[in-house]
């Protein structure tokens, strides 16, 4: 990476691992990294949702990215919780978590860091998947995320 570069110049990220691969995402959309906690199975949820847990005294809901887009799936346990601010005003969750594998990695990069590769599949959730330092990375639609919690939360009315 260049040295020269400003703050402006850098994105510092996130790189979550997940049984299948990895999620990259802002650090500005990370509101706190948890360990795995106990998890309330909630009636009716769709299989992506795992729960919800408590955090910070609100029940936040609990996903599994991979259950998302069909390509594994991911029980609560060992992991950790990353908690995320929602970016969509409309979202009816002010948090939500996603579970994840391990520990994740925060570093920073900088656009001419990325390189976009073609995309293996046709999940909706998944907007680009992108190569970082050799390591295949995929960018969560967050859109289409907050769109799911959504209409799951309006199918309980």
């Amino acid at each position: 990476m260049n040295t020269s570069m400003t703050d402006a110049d850098v994105l510092k990220c996130l790189m979550m691992p997940l049984e299948s691969f990895n999620l990259l995402l802002p650090n500005v959309m990370v509101a706190e990294v948890v360990p795995s906690r106990k998890v309330e199975q909630l009636n009716s949820a769709p299989h992506w949702l795992l729960g919800q847990f408590e955090w910070c005294g609100l029940d936040i809901p609990l996903i599994c990215f991979e259950e998302l887009c069909g390509t594994g799936s991911m029980k609560a346990g060992r992991g950790r919780i990353v908690v995320l601010y929602a970016l969509s005003s409309h979202c009816v969750y002010g948090y939500y978590g996603l579970y994840m594998r391990d520990i994740p990695k925060f570093f920073s990069l900088q656009e001419s860091d990325l390189v976009a590769i073609e995309v293996n599949g046709n999940c909706p959730y998944i907007a680009k998947e992108v190569e970082v330092n050799a390591s295949v990375m995929h960018i969560p639609n967050i859109s289409a995320l907050e769109s799911s919690l959504n209409r799951y939360k309006s199918s309980l009315s």
